[in-house]
């Protein structure tokens, strides 16, 4: 059945939330994969943030509440731009909308932010923040950086990207994904408690030690969780296969004898009297052999700790202090979910594709629950039920109507992300003014407007960086997909090299480590004995510690160059393998050009500006704060990031210099900083100001300290 767009609406009020969905969702992906008219598809995500708006209403009228008031023009426009991408507007991006006409210009910005860059680095933040990732762990933490970027790009639907999380296992350089269960190396039982609690929504940790107190989960119930993951190897496969077959190419050139093995052990049955020679002869053989793998070993020595292993032999078993009468310590323990049994899903030989497939199945009671409570804070503030990750029987649910509509969206779009928050983006919750109250945290929300908060580290990082250079949205790190490409390849040739260059690559590689074990030797002395010195209340002496070790970082720097430049000679191919094999990590430096948070390693390094202003260390899931402290008020007053702000380098200064009149000055100044003009009262007070450089500047340092600036109205 066809229908107009205008009667859309009204169609929708006689039919029942769950089947005017469908129909909306359905008609908005076929369009989605058409040429069909925007104003159509507009109206289509007008119908179902609608119906969101409607069940909200519903229930604040049935709490003799009113919504807020529609938020004016200038206020939706900052709260949209750092919403949906991160950052204030631009000066240029701020005047086009307040000077825009267009009755729809709410909604069309809307969507060129959702489909924008920005959306992609702000999105990142998210995931990396819940997933604590650590960009500099080992290679697989940059491989795993690189993977969810790409993912986020590619608007990965979210229970694939979640699967491949899950089911990963293999080395990093052939899949990233690995890098989930990685960043939890032999701590299955944390992983498992973190698994739980980010996708799934329930705190189960207690578990671990003991049935829960306050919950129907018992210890054994854990354990048969964690028994999915109980296969996991941290070793490398991929190494062993790779060291043994270089090992016993390079025997067999030096006259070792490699007959088939159980040919050979058939023969010692029948004729025990040549076994003392064939034992001799083995014995020869397994030591050449050990000789050989543990000079291999210094190549192939990252291996294991950026690979996992499926080892089907092993199983999970009960902890020794177990006290309880379903079972004993000791026992075996297998794999069963918690929650529900879907039929056939958690049945495999591969347990971790199982379990992946369990927690990702939409039957499953609490992933699509999960996700949807969170994407609901992410867009207003806060859940529909909090905490967001300790759902419980007695978890009370603020609109359960609304969070079964984002279910449903979920479930109908096939867990597009971009697509879910875009319609949430459109209700007009979205544009209502925001609650000044504070809300126990924990406590229940009737959400009359979206809840007022302060910009996250990442969100004022990336407003300064507006501030001083404009819109950098599309600027990216490519330092990190280089170095993750050149690892990948380099892991590759080293894979499919003759034993002979391996043997010339492993040599070279010992050399330049003897080398740089040396140094690094010498460099630990040294910073005890500057450490010893600042003690001891010798500045001098420290300093004159700390200039010996610079040197010596120096020296090791041109030891790999050296190196490089051997292998680049001797063996072309080998120049990178041996760079990545002499490195213990694939550490990436903060890059020295202005760049967004989401293109920097992550978690920030302590004292760093996102590092004072609360961003995630990256320990638990979703570890940002924006507690107030005296470090974030000197940096708001002479930090950096103000100074470069205000100074003759930055944008505004450069767009003062060009104003007319002190008028345009201030039209100017609030306009990039609050993304609005001033009143005319404000007028009045501050136009005296602009006459008087040092003075504009002495106003452009209070506005960017100021509630308004910080917050999110």
């Amino acid at each position: 059945m066809k229908i107009l767009p205008h009667l859309y609406s009204k169609f929708c009020t006689t039919l029942t939330l769950s089947s005017c969905l469908m129909t909306s969702v359905l008609t908005l992906n076929a369009q989605n994969s058409g040429n069909s008219q925007n104003a159509t598809k507009l109206e289509i995500i007008r119908s179902t943030s609608s119906m969101i708006d409607q069940t909200v209403e519903k229930d604040l009228i049935s709490d003799d509440l009113k919504p807020f008031p529609i938020t004016d023009d200038a206020t939706f426009l900052r709260r949209t731009y750092i919403g949906i991408i991160g950052r204030i507007p631009t000066y240029q991006e701020a005047t086009k909308f307040l000077n825009d006409k267009h009755p729809d210009k709410r909604a069309l910005l809307i969507d060129s932010l959702v489909y924008s860059p920005g959306y992609e680095s702000k999105t990142f933040n998210y995931w990396a923040d819940l997933l604590r990732l650590h960009s500099n762990a080992d290679q697989y933490g940059l491989g795993w950086h690189v993977w969810l970027r790409d993912s986020v790009a590619q608007n990965k639907p979210y229970d694939k990207m979640v699967y491949e999380m899950l089911s990963a296992s293999g080395h990093a350089s052939k899949n990233p994904a690995v890098g989930y269960y990685l960043r939890d190396r032999n701590m299955l039982l944390d992983n498992i408690s973190n698994t739980v609690q980010v996708f799934l929504g329930t705190q189960i940790g207690c578990a671990q030690c003991h049935d829960h107190p306050f919950e129907d989960w018992t210890q054994k119930q854990y354990y048969q969780l964690a028994a999915f993951g109980a296969n996991i190897d941290y070793k490398s496969e991929t190494a062993r296969k790779k060291i043994q077959e270089t090992a016993i190419h390079i025997a067999k050139e030096q006259g070792m004898d490699f007959k088939d093995t159980q040919q050979r052990k058939n023969k010692l049955n029948d004729k025990k009297s040549k076994k003392a020679k064939n034992k001799k002869q083995n014995n020869q053989r397994r030591n050449l052999i050990r000789k050989l793998t543990r000079d291999l070993k210094t190549i192939f020595r990252r291996f294991p700790r950026n690979e996992i292993a499926i080892n089907n032999t092993k199983f999970l078993k009960l902890p020794d202090d177990y006290q309880y009468n379903d079972g004993k310590p000791g026992d075996t323990v297998a794999p069963k979910p918690i929650f529900q049994e879907i039929p056939n899903i958690h049945q495999g030989e591969n347990r971790l594709e199982n379990f992946a497939k369990w927690v990702t199945d939409p039957k499953n009671p609490q992933f699509t629950k999960t996700i949807a409570n969170r994407l609901w804070q992410h867009v207003y503030g806060y859940g529909l039920a909090e905490p967001l990750d300790n759902w419980t029987d007695r978890t009370k649910v603020s609109h359960p109507e609304a969070l079964a509509i984002v279910e449903k969206i979920l479930h109908k779009n096939n867990y597009n992300i971009r697509e879910t928050l875009r319609i949430l983006y459109h209700t007009q919750l979205f544009q209502r003014a925001v609650s000044h109250a504070e809300v126990a945290q924990g406590s229940v929300y009737a959400f009359q407007g979206p809840i007022l908060r302060r910009l996250s580290a990442e969100e004022l990082h990336d407003s300064f960086l507006t501030l001083e250079k404009g819109n950098l949205d599309h600027q990216r790190n490519y330092s990190l997909n280089q170095r993750w490409n050149a690892y990948t390849k380099s892991i590759d040739s080293l894979l499919t090299a003759s034993p002979e260059t391996i043997l010339k690559i492993d040599e070279l590689a010992d050399q330049n480590e003897k080398k740089l074990n040396s140094y690094k030797a010498e460099i630990r002395k040294l910073k005890a004995a500057q450490t010893q010195a600042t003690g001891d209340g010798l500045p001098d002496k420290a300093k004159e510690l700390q200039n010996k070790i610079r040197d010596l970082y120096r020296k090791t720097k041109m030891v790999q160059k050296q190196s490089l430049a051997k292998a680049s000679k001797d063996i072309p191919m080998a120049a990178s393998m041996v760079q990545m094999a002499s490195m213990n990590n694939l550490k990436t430096k903060n890059n020295k050009g202005l760049l967004r948070a989401s293109e920097k390693p992550s978690p920030s390094r302590g004292g760093d500006f996102l590092s004072r202003f609360g961003a995630s260390d990256r320990n638990t899931p979703n570890a940002a704060h924006t507690d107030a402290s005296v470090p974030q008020t000197l940096t708001l007053l002479n930090g950096r990031e103000i100074l470069s702000v205000t100074d003759r380098k930055g944008t505004l200064p450069n767009l003062l210099a060009k104003a007319d009149s002190s008028k345009q000055k201030l039209n100017i100044l609030f306009i990039t900083i609050y993304s609005r003009y001033p009143t005319d009262a404000e007028v009045t007070k501050f136009i005296q100001y602009m006459t008087n450089p040092k003075q504009t500047q002495v106003l452009a340092k209070a506005m960017l300290n100021s509630k308004r600036f910080l917050f999110l109205q």
